[in-house]
């Protein structure tokens, strides 16, 4: 919530003691997208441990379950990854736009904490070329398909924590996943 004081506010709760790092991805009026990244020591342990597996190419998310099409690929190089969302045996038919896209996918690699942040492309879209480029913004009524293409350059081999954030019927949902880039 943005105060009258010009500071957002945000009341979070976090599952357990450690070191969080909390990411704000904004586009300021009149300037480029900035990414900040805070630092948080939440209770007396503040220590952490990083994933340190790839998981399963399916997860839970709610009533929704997310199947990506792999969890390993090569580095540094423009990887279609399918991302298929169910709601029990059939693919979903309520999701809805989240911010303006399809969905959301947030990766941050496990060593060096670096930020990725894309959206799924229109279907049919074969590349970044711009013929599959979603429009600058989808209206809340739009239809959101339960099998969505994400274009996904993970700069460096190694492990990253990914999310596909989206949103079915009127709550938001995300899949967690770790990725292996080769």
């Amino acid at each position: 919530v943005l105060g009258p004081d010009g500071h957002f506010r945000l009341a979070l709760s976090f599952p357990r003691s450690g070191l969080y790092h909390l990411y704000a991805d904004a586009t300021p009026q009149g300037r480029d997208s900035v990414v900040m990244r805070f630092d948080a020591a939440i209770g007396a342990n503040s220590g952490g441990k990083r994933p340190s597996a790839v998981s399963s190419d399916e997860m839970k998310a709610g009533p929704y379950t997310v199947t990506l099409s792999s969890v390993r690929f090569p580095a540094n190089q423009d990887v279609p990854l399918l991302v298929a969302v169910k709601r029990g045996s059939l693919p979903a038919l309520d999701l809805r736009p989240y911010l303006g896209a399809y969905a959301h996918v947030v990766a941050i690699g496990v060593s060096d904490l670096t930020y990725l942040h894309v959206h799924p492309t229109m279907p049919g879209a074969m590349d970044m070329s711009g013929g599959g480029a979603m429009p600058a913004s989808l209206p809340d009524s739009a239809q959101v398909p339960a099998t969505m293409t994400v274009h996904l350059r993970l700069p460096r081999p190694g492990l990253y924590k990914v999310w596909i954030q989206f949103k079915g019927g009127a709550a938001l949902f995300a899949a967690p996943f770790v990725v292996l880039a080769t």
